[in-house]
């Protein structure tokens, strides 16, 4: 059940970063 807020919270986390680098 927590698995979907952890997805939405590395992808969200990874998305920016990914435009940072």
């Amino acid at each position: 059940m927590e698995l979907a807020g952890v997805r939405l919270f590395c992808k969200h986390k990874t998305m920016p970063i990914a435009q940072n680098h």
